[in-house]
């Protein structure tokens, strides 16, 4: 009940005060390993979108970073952009979660990899978070800088399996330690297990799946290795493993919206907003023209 009334307070300031908040762009494009991740002709790999609430002060945020999956569209901005064929478009839920109170105010970035984008082997290999953030922060500037103790990293499918790319490449990051990673319903391998259960450079580690679609992955042995090593092996934070159930007929897609799912459960215990925070509603904020004429193009 919290949460909605903090939100109710922050917009009635807002309409109080409608000077409290800066014209700014809710997205931006940003290159990003464009020679190397990106078809040919295609430029802007790295996107982000910033929710109501952060602050305009140069102030640091906290960075929820998507990395995608196998995609066979050819379209980039997955997890941060508009697109009719399924779930793929992030920004509602977590601006939800932002309004309600849930979570503080973020900032939600991407990384692109289309060029051989079906191909799971090298999708993301070696994906150079730290250069990724800085890419980030630079395109914030001066109105945001990045909290490196609050940076969450997504994975989802093909980029939530393996050490060579992916999320899991967060773990080797050198100018921060990701405060969570989720990894969703990826390959569930048993090594997979060992990488997650026991890795030290990292808070909290949440791993979620669905046993729905995608059934020839070794679930029973990613378990038992990730109960064995948990018992084995002292780890920094929580490391939770948990399996969400689809009712038949009532999704379209179990494991795009898995994603949905997993972190409206998770986002809110990683990223809660300070006790009593109010923060200005900034409905009038404008969308960076660059952004918003690749999603018409889209459209």
């Amino acid at each position: 009940m919290l949460g909605p009334l903090i939100a109710l307070a922050c917009t009635l300031a807002a309409l109080a005060d409608p000077s409290g908040t800066a014209l700014l762009s809710r997205e931006s494009v940003f290159p990003f390993d464009d020679e190397t991740r990106l078809a040919l002709g295609e430029k802007n790999g790295g996107k982000l979108w910033r929710s109501h609430g952060v602050p305009t002060d140069g102030g640091a945020v906290p960075l929820v970073i998507f990395v995608h999956g196998v995609i066979g569209d050819g379209q980039r901005h997955h997890w941060l952009t508009y697109d009719p064929g399924g779930p793929w478009d992030a920004r509602p839920f977590l601006e939800d979660l932002v309004d309600r109170g849930s979570v503080a105010p973020l900032v939600a970035a991407v990384p692109s990899h289309t060029k051989d984008g079906s191909d799971p082997e090298h999708l993301f290999d070696d994906l150079d978070f730290d250069r990724f953030v800085a890419a980030v922060d630079e395109t914030l500037a001066p109105y945001q800088r990045v909290d490196r103790g609050r940076i969450v990293v997504v994975g989802h499918s093909a980029a939530a399996c393996g050490t060579r790319g992916g999320a899991f490449r967060a773990l080797e990051a050198n100018e921060f330690r990701a405060r969570a990673l989720l990894a969703l319903d990826g390959c569930m391998s048993p090594r997979d297990a060992q990488t997650l259960a026991t890795a030290i450079h990292v808070g909290d580690v949440f791993v979620g799946y669905q046993s729905d679609v995608w059934l020839d992955r070794d679930f029973d042995g990613f378990k038992s290795n990730w109960e064995l090593l948990l018992s084995a092996h002292r780890t920094p934070g929580r490391r939770v493993l948990e399996r969400f159930p689809f009712v038949a007929g009532e999704t379209k897609n179990p494991h795009l919206e898995l994603v949905e799912l997993a972190t409206r459960r998770w986002l809110p215990q990683i990223l809660p907003p300070s006790p009593g925070a109010c923060w200005v509603h900034d409905a009038e904020l404008a969308t960076d023209p660059r952004a918003t004429a690749e999603l018409a193009a889209l459209r």
